[in-house]
């Protein structure tokens, strides 16, 4: 009996623990997930972006290191800021071949997002199924910034058409 009561004790012990480690497993990354590019802003304006840009709204700034809308963020460390959002021509119902953000403060910095994510809030709010793509994301290392406020604008490239979109959204760099 005391060796029965032994085992049966060992193997709900043995469960738990597996139970256990599965869990830590599933919790860990994965290997096979790359590790995300950090891509450094440029003070000067990219040659693709027209000089001239028709101003447009809306487009919308979401979130900086995955904190929700504010009017302004708070950025401790520029080498790895993370911005998302959306940016569109709600007009026409479509969406840009490219997105840039552009920093404007006492200098100004542009990088190019990541676009194309499922944006199908967007496409429904307006009613326009051609901006259900309209998300974008960005990963940037904005070292070339002094510390500073800077206004976050959209700028949107379609060919030689361009847009610009103030997001009402700024950048605080501590």
């Amino acid at each position: 009996m005391k060796y029965q009561t032994t085992i049966i004790f060992a193997a709900i012990s043995l469960a738990f623990a597996a139970c256990g480690d599965f869990g830590k497993q599933q919790n860990q990354p994965s290997a096979s997930a790359p590790a995300q590019t950090y891509v450094k802003a440029t003070k000067d304006r990219p040659s693709n972006i027209p000089s001239m840009l028709t101003t447009t709204e809306p487009c919308s700034l979401d979130a900086v290191n995955d904190q929700p809308a504010q009017d302004t963020y708070l950025v401790v460390d520029k080498t790895k800021v993370k911005f998302a959002g959306w940016a569109g021509n709600v007009a026409n119902g479509t969406s840009p071949k490219e997105v840039w953000l552009e920093l404007v403060g006492s200098d100004s910095a542009y990088v190019k997002a990541i676009r194309g994510g499922k944006r199908p809030d967007v496409a429904s709010s307006f009613n326009k199924p051609g901006l259900a793509d309209a998300g974008w994301e960005l990963y940037a290392d904005l070292s070339v910034l002094a510390a500073g406020d800077y206004k976050a604008q959209i700028l949107m490239v379609d060919g030689q058409q361009g847009l610009t979109c103030e997001t009402k959204r700024a950048i605080k760099i501590k």
